[in-house]
C-alpha cells in the first residue's frame, strides 16, 4: 500500500432506489406512490444472489510467501516462510490460467491459491508484465469454472458494478471470497504518476467504481449485470486505508485482451516507444504551438537524445495532434496508442510548433526495461530543502537532462512528498520541476526559500511544462 493510494463501502441501497429501478412503479402495487414495492426489491435482490453464485466458483484467493534462510541445516537452522502479499485473481479457462495483478505475485517464491470450494493449490507464474502490471499464474486442478471476459466499449457510467475477491485476506482460509455491489462512476481515469511515480507501471484509462476495493481484492474481477469480467480490481483512493468509494479497475478491452493472450501463451510483451516525456497542453501551450484545437500531448522532455522523437526531429514544446490521422485526445491517449503500436513500426506524426503545423515519420523502438532509473534518477543528497512536507533538490546533470532543461532555465526538483499535506492533495509529486513560486522565477534553494517567504498562505508553483499548482498553506 501507498498512503493515499493504495495498491489493492458503497452506499448501494440508495442506488438501487433511485438508479436501477428508474422506472416508477405503478401506484397500486405499493402502499405509497413514492416507495418501491417490496416485491420488486426482493426480485432485486435475488438477482443480486444469484449474480455472486454464478461469478464467485470463477474467483480465487491468492498468497505469497517468501522464504529466508537463517544459518545452515546442519546448525539445526530450518528456513522460515513468511507471508509476502495477498490477492485475487480470475480463473480464464479450464487449464488452470488465472489472470491476476503482476504486483501480487512478485517478490514471492510460493504462490498459494484457494478456490472458491476452500481447496488450495500451488501456482506458478506463466508470466507477468510489470507496466500493465498483469500477470497469469497456473494451477493443476480440475473442474474449473472460468469466467468471461466483456468488453469496456459497452459500459458507460452509472452502470451495475460487481466486485468478487478477497478483501483483507479474509477468503484465504476457506475460498469464501466477498461479493460487494456498487456502479460504474467514470471511465478513462488516469492514476499513473499518483501510483507509481516511477513511470514504470501504466495506470491510464482505468475504470472508477463505488464497489468496494479494499487490500487483498487487487488482481479480482469487476463483474457487470451480466456476469462479464469488465476490470481487474487494482487501486483505490483512500485517506484512511481502507475502502471510501473510490476503486480503480485496469479495464478489459481490445488493448488488455492482447496483454492478456501474450502472457497467457508466456511471451514478453512488448510495448512501442517514442522517447519523450508527455502532458496534456494547457491552452498556452497549444497557442504557444499554434494548435487551433483542443487535446493533443504537449513533448516536456526528450528522454532519449538519439532515440525516435530525438532522430525524427522532435522538440520540447511541440504538440502532437494526431498519429497516423488518429486525434490524439490527451496525453494519456499517445502513450496508449504508441505503446500499442508494434516495434519497428514506422507512424506518422502531424505535430504544431511556433505556430506552424508539420508532420514528421518515426520509426518506434522498443520500450526500455530500465527506463524508469532514467525518469527517476537517485535523488541529490546535498543541496535538498524541506519545505510543507515537500523534499526540493538541485538538480543534477541527469536530471536536467531528462526533462531536457539546461542549467540556466532549470528549477527546483520534487525529491519526495508527504501524502497527507495540502501540496500533494494539490498536485505536488516526485520528480516535478518547480520553475515559479507565485510568479517568481526560482532556480536555486536559496530563491526558492525567499519566494516561499513572500508567497504567505496562498500559494501557486508553475512547472516545467507550464502547469500551475495552486494550494494554501
Amino acid at each position: 500500500m501507498r498512503g493515499t493510494y493504495t495498491i489493492a463501502r458503497a452506499a448501494w441501497a440508495a442506488l438501487a432506489l433511485a438508479g436501477v429501478l428508474s422506472q416508477p412503479i405503478a401506484a397500486e402495487t405499493a402502499k405509497d406512490g413514492d416507495l418501491y414495492a417490496m416485491p420488486d426489491l426482493r426480485r432485486l435482490q435475488d438477482t443480486f444472489a444469484a449474480l455472486a453464485d454464478q461469478t464467485r466458483p470463477a474467483v480465487v484467493s491468492i498468497r505469497t510467501f517468501r522464504t529466508l534462510s537463517h544459518g545452515s541445516v546442519e546448525e539445526g537452522d530450518l528456513p522460515v516462510r513468511i507471508a509476502e502479499n495477498q490477492g485475487s485473481g480470475v480463473i480464464l479457462d479450464a487449464e488452470g490460467h488465472i489472470l491476476t495483478n503482476e504486483h501480487v505475485v512478485r517478490g514471492g517464491d510460493k504462490i498459494e491459491v484457494v478456490l472458491h470450494d476452500g481447496t488450495y493449490h500451488d501456482g506458478r507464474v506463466v508470466r507477468g508484465d510489470e507496466r500493465s502490471d498483469l500477470a497469469i499464474i497456473r494451477i493443476d486442478a480440475e473442474h474449473l469454472t472460468p469466467a468471461q471476459l466483456g468488453d469496456i466499449a459497452h459500459v458507460r457510467p452509472g452502470h451495475w458494478s460487481f466486485t468478487v475477491g478477497n478483501p483483507f485476506g479474509l477468503a484465504h482460509d476457506d475460498g469464501a471470497t466477498a461479493f460487494s455491489v456498487g456502479n460504474v462512476t467514470a471511465l478513462g481515469k488516469s492514476l499513473s504518476w499518483q501510483l507509481d511515480p516511477t513511470g514504470t507501471r501504466y495506470y491510464g484509462d482505468l475504470v472508477q467504481t463505488s464497489a468496494p476495493i479494499n487490500p487483498g481484492n487487487s488482481g479480482g474481477p469487476l463483474f457487470n449485470l451480466d456476469g462479464e469480467v469488465i476490470g481487474i480490481c487494482t487501486a483505490m483512493l483512500s485517506s484512511t486505508g481502507a475502502n471510501e468509494g473510490l476503486g480503480f479497475a485496469i479495464p478489459v478491452n481490445d488493448r488488455t485482451r492482447r496483454i492478456i493472450e501474450t502472457l497467457r501463451r508466456g511471451e514478453r510483451v512488448q510495448y512501442g516507444y517514442l522517447g519523450v516525456k508527455v502532458a496534456t497542453p494547457t491552452k498556452a501551450q497549444r497557442e504557444r504551438a499554434g494548435m487551433p484545437d483542443a487535446g493533443g500531448a504537449f513533448i516536456s522532455a526528450i528522454i532519449e537524445p538519439d532515440g525516435p522523437a530525438a532522430k525524427a526531429g522532435l522538440q520540447r514544446g511541440d504538440v502532437v495532434a494526431r498519429i497516423d490521422g488518429a486525434e490524439i485526445a490527451d496525453s494519456d491517449h499517445l502513450v496508449r496508442v504508441i505503446g500499442a503500436t508494434p516495434v519497428g513500426s514506422v507512424v506518422d506524426l502531424l505535430f504544431y510548433r511556433d505556430g506552424r503545423r508539420r508532420t514528421a515519420r518515426v520509426r518506434l523502438a522498443e520500450r526500455p526495461l530500465e527506463l524508469a532509473s532514467r525518469l527517476m534518477p537517485n535523488p541529490p543528497r546535498p543541496q535538498t530543502w524541506e519545505w510543507d512536507g515537500v523534499l526540493l533538490g538541485e538538480p543534477t546533470d541527469t536530471i536536467l537532462s531528462t526533462h531536457g532543461l539546461t542549467r540556466a532555465d532549470a528549477g527546483l526538483v520534487v525529491i519526495d512528498v508527504e501524502e497527507a499535506g495540502a501540496p500533494f492533495k494539490a498536485g505536488v509529486r516526485m520528480g516535478q520541476v518547480i520553475m515559479q513560486v507565485n510568479g517568481k522565477r526560482v532556480r536555486t534553494l536559496g530563491e526558492f526559500q525567499a519566494a516561499a517567504r513572500r508567497a504567505g498562505r496562498s500559494v501557486e508553483l508553475t512547472l516545467e511544462d507550464d502547469r500551475v499548482i495552486r494550494f494554501r498553506r
